[in-house]
């Protein structure tokens, strides 16, 4: 039995086209609004701009820009055409433009905008870069005007690049550790109009380097330590006033905090202080001309430290309690330092021990250093967030035992702190401010609010109570969670939110209630969509399952809107994750569609299943079947149409059995025939207007018996060795493969009695010898072979043993493959190729004209599926992709037709059916969601 990755049965599922046939949108059958999202993030400001990453559904993820206008946003670069997305990071900016990496599909590139598409340019391709957690790799050096970044092409390793914005401009610097192992560059920092990074020749290990740009003046500054390769390297490189300060090791154990000037003999440690070999550094900023940093030692524990580039000048602040008073492992987690002072001071949290996590300041001196106020007295902590500084002010969340968490405000002395607004009043406390914005004299932030407790809100501040007030109502989600990321541009706050309509899309505030609104509305809502599947054609009509918004229905088409309607329609929705109501195996039989149905199934795809028939009319659409009555759910067994009778597999609670239907209830019957109660896989197939089927015997062994639908015209046909599979009629005869014992596969052919099904002999096979995939072929019959350990071949026979050979080696997977069709001369199927996802082939039955069919882009097609000839083409979907397509068997006639895919969804098989003038299938747009289309 061949199990088919293309499956006719699916769990869930412009440009005019080549060719000369149209599409047109048959029916928006489910018109229910849904908000699409583009879920905008990562904003960046730039040159009067700001970039971030946005999804409109039609582009997937990509680098878009805003000038603070709906007019001025829109997308810079779609980095990765087609159905994958760019998904852009950022990397740096020189305060005009913008540098970001975007992937193009086989790996990241690294790009420069100024804004608009003419000026995004691709810089680099085919190169590895650092991780997002890989540190400080990227660094603009304003002085030369150069980009530097480190980067592998593979050859050389991962070495330091530059770039001045333009392709021929980014080369890599130099080869510093020379061939494949790379000298892997990291803490890029530009000092005195150089840059300097952490690099390993291979020979001193890890050490201080600089560089102008160039191969020549790329040179060692400092080895921490000489005479050996094998030590950590320098870290945190930072430049604060005329100095550059890193972290390096010492012979003995541990880390000193160095100084340099850039040159050999002015790089030298300034204490000889030993910091933790573990983490020596937590953190670093700087307060005026002074290097602050959160360090660790094995004597004092954590503690905040000041350094003026002198070894007197470098010491710490603080003498704490709590040896974690910054980094811990518990609850509370890290409290890093803040990047912005609040005047000639800088406001951080620590917890101390006694009084719990509470807002400190420091001047940079240990005088100069104390704890602000206890808010939350006792163990408890005060201080929740960190400080947005605005001016002569800081803001941030602090909580005290009488009013829990809310806003405050600080000047940075103890009497210029308090509460702002009494934001926990009553019985709900829920509403805990956070993702602190200041910028152009404004403070923003998010909470929750008692008329809408579920949705976080924008707020602003002027610092009193007065004049804190709320900015959005929203009734979905609201503002985004954690942090609440935004960046000010020209005085407004760019920030994203998600409300019921647009979606989650970028929103503008600028701290007023009629400045604050929806940027733009990047992917803009659809109308559900119905989703059809499951089609199947009967007497030219089309039918399918749809969901229009309330439940389920099966569907009948004539190509029309008007033509376009429920017969089957109060199929209720499944569960969530649950499996959504099938039709399992279908027949047209005199211009009516016999179906067999799964409506309701369990988790496990389990359920009541029947036999339904209708003619296109809602009073046409009978259950055949009752509930007593099984059908079976196997795909080997389904519908077989022969002469005016459907033919199928059920059971009557009696073990399944052959069963017959004119299309009536009375009509419906089990068949007297073989006894294969204790069986479930039978295989039917229709041949000269009567139903072939084979059953297993309790004696061992098979038999092919056939029926009229009578019991007098149900009879054995032939004793067979073991289950044949792959019934085909070809040329007045029926074909098919019998497993033979010490023979392997061989093809047989019947003319529907005893003496006339014989073995055809037509190759000499092998015990592991498989046969499989029978397709007719006008004259000829085609089918596939393997022979383990070898791949699989072609084969084309004439019926007779001499006219039977070989035609090409193609390795196909007989339970993983679409079935193949033949159109004018040509065979069309997938083919794997080195065992990866199936490809698109032609043949002609000759191995000259057996060739792969790449896209109009030279690829291969991935996982081409539903071959269907129409219009004088042979029509196709790929699932890769997400497309439609048509071929006439030439590379040059091989034609994209239109795009199908689905925001979001990567899942689905496009199935194509044709029916009377037209081709259908399901194909999604922005307007109308997934709905029934067709090709006239």
């Amino acid at each position: 039995m061949r199990l088919t990755l293309c499956p006719l049965v699916l769990a869930l599922l412009a440009a005019a086209p080549a060719g000369g046939v149209m599409a047109h949108l048959v029916k928006d059958i489910n018109t229910t609004a849904v908000s699409g999202s583009s879920g905008p993030a990562g904003y960046v400001a730039a040159g009067g701009l700001a970039y971030f990453s946005a999804d409109d559904s039609l582009t997937g993820r990509e680098l878009w820009r805003t000038d603070g206008t709906a007019a001025g946003t829109f997308e810079v670069v779609d980095a990765c055409p087609g159905a994958c997305a760019g998904s852009p990071r950022s990397v740096a900016t020189n305060g005009r433009s913008y540098f970001f990496l975007a992937s193009s599909g086989a790996g990241e590139d690294l790009w420069v905008t100024g804004g608009s598409p003419a000026s995004t340019v691709r810089l680099t391709q085919g190169l590895s870069f650092p991780g997002v957690n890989e540190g400080i790799w990227s660094a603009w050096v304003e002085g030369q005007g150069l980009l530097y970044f480190a980067a592998g092409d593979g050859a050389h390793g991962r070495e330091l690049w530059r770039t001045d914005g333009t392709a021929a401009g980014t080369f890599q610097v130099a080869d510093i550790h020379p061939g494949p192992g790379g000298s892997s560059p990291g803490d890029l920092t530009a000092f005195n109009g150089r840059l300097y990074f952490r690099a390993d020749d291979g020979r001193q290990g890890p050490s201080l380097w600089a560089s102008d740009g160039t191969a020549g003046g790329t040179r060692l500054v400092s080895d921490p330590i000489p005479g050996s390769a094998r030590h950590p390297g320098p870290v945190y490189l930072r430049a604060v006033g005329p100095a550059l300060f890193f972290v390096a090791p010492v012979r003995r154990l541990g880390f000193e905090l160095w100084k340099s000037d850039g040159t050999a003999h002015g790089t030298v440690p300034l204490t000889n202080l030993r910091f933790s070999p573990d983490t020596p550094f937590l953190d670093v900023t700087r307060l005026g001309n002074r290097l602050l940093f959160l360090a660790s030692d094995p004597t004092r524990g954590q503690e905040l430290w000041a350094s003026d580039g002198t070894p007197g000048g470098t010491r710490p602040l603080t003498n704490l309690p709590r040896p974690d008073a910054f980094f811990a492992a518990d609850s509370y987690g890290r409290l890093p330092l803040p990047r912005e002072p609040l005047g000639g001071r800088l406001l951080f949290r620590a917890n101390d021990g006694p009084h719990g996590i509470e807002p400190w300041t420091t001047d940079g001196t240990p005088q100069g250093t104390h704890l602000l106020q206890d808010l939350c007295p006792g163990s408890c902590d005060g201080a929740l967030s960190d400080a947005a500084v605005a001016g002569s002010r800081a803001f941030f969340t602090g909580n005290d035992v009488a009013h829990g968490p809310g806003p405050w405000v600080t000047d940075g002395t103890p009497a210029g702190t308090r509460l702002i607004r009494d934001f926990c009043a009553g019985s709900y406390c829920g509403r805990v401010p956070y993702g602190w914005h200041a910028g152009s004299g404004k403070v923003l932030f998010a909470s929750r609010d008692p008329e809408a407790p579920y949705a976080s809100q924008l707020w602003t501040t002027d610092g009193t109570a007065a004049g804190t007030l709320r900015l959005t109502s929203f009734s979905l989600d609201g503002l985004a969670g954690g942090d609440f990321p935004g960046v000010f541009l020209h005085g407004t706050l760019l920030f994203g939110a998600n409300e019921l309509g647009p979606g989650q899309e970028p929103w503008t505030s600028d701290g007023t209630l009629q400045g604050t609104r929806l940027l733009k509305d990047i992917d803009l809502e659809d109308f559900g969509g119905s989703a059809p599947y499951g089609l199947h054609a009967a007497g030219g009509k089309v039918y399918f399952l749809a969901y229009d918004g309330s439940g389920y229905g099966v569907w009948v088409s004539d190509g029309t809107e008007a033509g376009t309607s429920p017969v089957l329609d109060g199929i209720p929705k499944p569960p969530p994750s649950s499996i959504p109501p099938q039709i399992l195996a279908a027949a047209d039989v005199g211009g009516r569609l016999f179906f067999t149905s799964l409506f309701a199934p369990d988790s496990n795809g389990n359920g009541d299943t029947a036999l339904w028939r209708t003619d296109g009319t809602p009073v046409g659409t009978v259950r055949l079947t009752p509930e007593a009555v099984q059908v079976s759910p196997s795909p080997a067994n389904g519908v077989v149409a022969a002469g005016s009778q459907a033919f199928f597999v059920a059971s009557d609670g009696e073990g399944y059995g052959l069963w017959v239907s004119d299309g009536t209830a009375a009509g419906t019957r089990a068949v007297a025939g073989p006894d294969s109660s204790f069986f479930t896989e039978w295989h039917l197939t229709s041949f000269q207007g009567r139903v072939f089927l084979a059953v297993p015997l309790r004696t061992g062994g098979w038999e092919l018996w056939r029926s009229d639908g009578t019991t007098a015209g149900t009879v054995p046909v032939k004793t067979l060795p073991m289950e044949p599979h792959d019934l085909v009629e070809h040329a007045g005869r029926l074909w098919f493969v019998v497993p033979t014992p010490g023979e392997g596969d061989q093809i047989w052919s019947s003319d529907g009695t005893e003496a006339g099904t014989t073995p055809a002999h037509l190759y000499a096979g092998s015990p592991a010898f498989l046969a499989y995939e029978l397709v007719s072929a006008g004259p000829r019959l085609f089918f596939w072979t393997s022979s383990p350990p070898t791949s699989s071949s072609l084969w084309a026979s004439d019926g007779t043993a001499a006219g039977t050979s070989k035609v090409a080696d193609v390795n196909v997977d007989p339970y993983d493959f679409t079935t193949p069709v033949f159109f004018n001369g040509q065979l069309f199927f997938d083919h794997l190729i080195g065992g990866s996802l199936p490809a698109l082939w032609a043949s002609d039955g000759t191995a000259a004209g057996t060739l792969q069919l790449l896209s109009p882009q030279a690829r291969p097609f991935s996982v081409p599926c539903f071959f269907r000839p129409f219009a004088g083409k042979v029509f196709f979907t790929t699932h890769g992709e997400g497309a439609l397509y048509q071929t006439d068997g030439t590379p040059a006639g091989t034609l994209k037709v239109l795009d199908l895919r689905e925001p979001f969804d990567f899942t689905t098989y496009f199935e194509l059916v044709p029916a009377g003038p037209r081709l259908f299938f399901r194909k999604w747009d922005r307007d109308h969601g997934s709905e029934l289309w067709a090709l006239e």
